[in-house]
């Protein structure tokens, strides 16, 4: 689901092969999602180790580059009507809705903390 997510900001940002997103970039479309902020990080390493997307050595700032392969799964996602891709729509709109409260003394604690 978090590559999912990746994906969808090139394709929000009419990225086609070969187009780069800087690291504030993805920061900045990545808080939309509602996702956790570390959650980008691991995403992102799946999506090079995957080889979807390229890492831009050139760029002053950190930057990915959106492959072959990334821009066919990318396109790919638009189509994939399938439980998975429902499951993660639910997640994502589930997690845009959350809104984050700093932890009071009992609220913030776990179940297991008690």
């Amino acid at each position: 689901m978090r590559m999912r997510a990746v994906l969808g900001i090139y394709r929000a940002q009419r990225k086609p092969r070969g187009g780069s997103l800087s690291r504030p970039v993805l920061e900045r479309e990545w808080k939309k999602s509602g996702l956790r902020h570390g959650d980008l990080a691991a995403a992102l390493e799946d999506l090079v180790q995957r080889q979807l997307l390229l890492r831009c050595p050139h760029s002053p700032t950190p930057a990915w580059e959106l492959s072959a392969l990334g821009e066919r799964a990318m396109h790919s996602l638009r189509f994939n009507t399938g439980f998975g891709a429902l499951r993660d729509w639910a997640m994502l709109r589930r997690a845009r809705r959350r809104r984050i409260q700093p932890p009071s003394s009992e609220r913030g604690r776990r179940r297991e903390d008690h």
